[in-house]
């Protein structure tokens, strides 16, 4: 029965994958991604591109981190490759962006969050070999610490339930127990997909997260496990040797957080002393004034922005997909997410094409709308 859903459910991935390819081409063969290239390009925006995690094929595979996280050594090789021989890459080092420039080539500065150790072992040598330059958002707290983040802990819970059909059904009521789902029935019935259940702990204030993933590893495991086991033990952050290492080389160093706590979940004192913590932390171990800061999630408000601004940070990347040009706020900076899936075509290769669509038009469309609600807003404004 389990073999037959899953042939059912690599069928469905399949065909969704197929129609997104088909839709990519369409675009490309029309003209219409050229068209989106050529209009940013002219526009002098940039584009910035936030990572997490690049591996070989074998910690590809073992790793604990969500899928949206990872990406191959290979893929991002090629990546890099068609950034360097077709696009302007800029370094985020403190000088504001020149928005007078006149562009011929897109521009794109590149990120990287959370701090893991394969970002120095396998992507920063990649990125000097490119002359790419890349900026790092750290979380100090965590630095040097093997499974520090919380998806890691929830993925491997979630895919030893799956591995065993005895424990499905008592996850299942743990989960519903610690309100994952609103639907008791359903929730009791099936096992929570990967990543409904991720979203669903992520709704969750910090304590509460800690919590309920403490519970479901005591009883997927009998105690609370190893870090190193059963996971990838490459899952750890890099240490402030390797952070050090990477600052003289050229890398930008900024904030995302001090423990990668979402700011939103938080009482604003508690906001506040991540923002402080995190910021003094980096200038006393790397002597630099200019530390941007990325929120983790890519979770702010008005509130979280606000004092963001009040702790000295001279700028702030979201997750919103996006451009970033004059007309940005300093303080929510767009970024676009690339893993594997975002970025391979139908032969399991890079795509430029794939990418393009990822980039170019996503972002263009984004920005339109966003220009759109604006003034959308600001008629309302003049009228109410």
């Amino acid at each position: 029965m389990r073999s037959a859903l899953k042939r059912i459910r690599a069928k469905q991935e399949n065909t969704r994958s197929f129609l997104s390819w088909m839709w990519i081409y369409f675009l490309h063969f029309t003209g219409l991604l050229r068209w989106a290239r050529r209009r940013i390009t002219r526009s002098g925006a940039i584009i910035v591109l936030t990572l997490h995690r690049v591996l070989e094929n074998a910690d590809f595979q073992k790793s604990n981190s969500p899928p949206g996280m990872i990406i191959r050594k290979a893929t991002f090789e090629d990546l890099l490759k068609f950034l360097n021989k077709y696009c302007e890459l800029v370094s985020l080092t403190g000088q504001p962006p020149s928005w007078a420039t006149k562009c011929i080539r897109p521009r794109f500065a590149i990120t990287f969050d959370d701090g893991w150790e394969d970002t120095f072992d396998v992507a920063f040598p990649v990125s000097e070999q490119y002359e790419v330059p890349v900026t790092l958002f750290i979380c100090p707290g965590l630095v040097g610490q093997p499974d520090p983040f919380w998806p890691e802990k929830a993925v491997r819970i979630w895919r030893m339930a799956v591995s065993s059909r005895d424990i499905q059904s008592r996850f299942m009521q743990l989960c519903v127990e610690a309100g994952l789902s609103g639907n008791t029935s359903s929730a009791s019935s099936r096992l929570l997909g990967l990543e409904q259940f991720l979203e669903s702990l992520k709704k969750l204030p910090v304590e509460a997260c800690e919590r309920v993933l403490a519970r479901l590893e005591i009883f997927e495991f009998g105690e609370p496990p190893s870090p190193s086991v059963p996971g990838g033990a490459r899952d750890c952050t890099m240490t402030w040797e390797h952070i050090t290492e990477m600052a003289r080389l050229g890398a930008g160093i900024g904030s995302h957080t001090h423990r990668h706590h979402i700011l939103t979940t938080l009482p604003m004192a508690d906001a506040e002393h991540e923002l402080a913590h995190s910021k003094k932390a980096i200038k006393g171990m790397l002597g630099r004034g200019f530390i941007p800061f990325a929120y983790p999630n890519g979770s702010w408000s008005a509130e979280i922005r606000n004092l963001v601004i009040r702790e000295g940070y001279p700028q702030a990347f979201t997750t919103e997909v996006g451009l970033w040009n004059a007309d940005t706020d300093a303080w929510t900076i767009p970024r676009v997410n690339v893993w594997e899936g975002s970025v391979i075509g139908p032969m399991g290769r890079f795509s430029a094409i794939v990418f393009e669509y990822a980039t170019f038009w996503l972002c263009y469309r984004a920005h339109k709308g966003r220009k759109k609600k604006r003034r959308s807003w600001e008629a309302s404004g003049r009228t109410g």
